[in-house]
């Protein structure tokens, strides 16, 4: 049987995630972190809109915790803290059109939501607008209602 790269996705942040010694898994149930993740996707989709600013970056930001972490592998990135987060947010904030992120996949574990992603956008490069279309994925770790950990494949 072939693992698909969700799958494999699955168990790596499955094995990631620090164990808690608290026994049972605490959290909101698998339902609730699908709504919060959904409800996070459109939030990072309002934030790059054209025309977007603090409102909406700060909006974004509301489904963090203080201390969480953004990693993207591919490019090397690994910010820490809602604070930084924030200051390169602003950077991008209202510089993608168009766009057509839809979630193609959603998958819940304990503390964890991956989500697949097709996207479509368009980015602001200077003076012009580049289209975008690529595939993605994205990890999100919990803790309780917020995200701690968001890592990004694409």
């Amino acid at each position: 049987m072939r693992a698909t790269p969700l799958l494999l996705l699955i168990i790596l942040a499955a094995a990631t995630t620090p164990a808690r010694s608290q026994g049972p898994a605490q959290g909101p149930p698998p339902a609730e972190l699908e709504r919060i993740a959904r409800r996070f996707v459109e939030a990072q989709r309002a934030r790059q809109r054209e025309g977007a600013g603090a409102a909406q970056v700060d909006s974004a930001l509301a489904f963090l915790t203080d201390s969480a972490v953004y990693e993207h592998p591919r490019v090397g990135a690994r910010i820490v803290g809602r604070d930084v987060m924030r200051q390169g947010m602003l950077r991008f904030a209202g510089t993608v059109r168009g766009d057509r992120t839809r979630i193609v996949r959603l998958t819940t574990a304990p503390g964890a939501v991956v989500l697949e992603l097709r996207q479509e956008l368009q980015l602001r490069d200077g003076e012009q607008w580049v289209t975008v279309r690529r595939h993605a994925v994205q990890v999100l770790e919990f803790d309780g209602a917020r995200i701690r950990r968001i890592i990004d494949y694409w």
